[in-house]
C-alpha cells in the first residue's frame, strides 16, 4: 500500500517483523486523551476484528495509540509502530516497554530515519503520512479539531484510502 503514495519513503528501517503481506493493515489513531468511550471503542473494534487477516498500524502516541497496539497485543493481533524518529531514542519515553513488548510479541517498529536522528516536531507530520499510506483502512477515534489524527486522516483521503471516525465528545 505504501508503495503506491507519491511520497513514499525511500527507505524504512524495522525492528521486529512485518506481517504477511495478504493481510490488511488497519490504522487507528486518535486523541491523547481519550474518553472511557473512546478506549472501550478502540477494544471493541479490535476484538470484533481478531481471527480476521489483519494488523493495526499506530503512531506509538499516549492515549488511542498506545490503546490500540496494547489490546492488539493482548489479542495476539499484530500490530506495527510507526516512529517520528530514529530507534535510538523513544516519544513518548514511557513507551519504551511497550516498543520492546510490540517487538517480543511479533510486531513491528518502524521508522524511516536512521537510528541516531532525534525527535523533532515537523517528523510526526511526516510519521503520520506512514500510517495513511501504509493502511487500506484508516479509524480516527476522538480526534480534536487539530492535531495528528486529522492530518492523519487527510493524508489517507489524499491516498484513497477509506477513513472512519468514532467521535468524541
Amino acid at each position: 500500500m505504501l508503495k503506491e503514495c507519491p511520497d513514499a519513503p525511500i527507505v524504512l528501517f524495522v525492528r521486529g517483523c512485518l506481517p504477511a503481506s495478504e493481510s490488511m493493515g488497519i490504522g487507528i489513531v486518535g486523541t491523547r486523551t481519550p474518553s472511557d468511550y473512546g478506549t472501550i471503542s478502540t477494544q471493541q473494534l479490535l476484538n470484533y476484528s481478531k481471527g480476521y487477516p489483519i494488523y493495526i498500524i499506530s503512531g506509538l502516541a499516549i492515549g488511542i495509540d498506545a490503546t490500540a497496539h496494547q489490546h492488539a497485543i493482548n489479542l495476539k493481533i499484530p500490530t506495527i509502530a510507526i516512529l517520528a524518529h530514529g530507534f535510538k531514542y523513544m516519544y513518548p519515553a514511557v513507551h519504551r516497554g511497550l516498543a520492546d513488548k510490540i517487538i517480543a510479541e511479533g510486531g513491528a517498529i518502524v521508522s524511516e530515519y536512521t537510528p541516531s536522528v532525534k525527535i523533532e516536531k515537523h517528523h510526526f507530520s511526516a510519521r503520520n503520512r506512514i500510517i495513511a499510506g501504509w493502511c487500506k483502512l484508516l479509524v480516527v477515534i476522538e480526534s480534536g479539531e487539530k492535531g495528528g489524527s486529522l492530518r492523519t486522516a487527510a493524508f489517507a483521503a489524499q491516498y484513497n484510502r477509506d477513513v472512519l471516525a468514532v467521535p468524541g465528545r
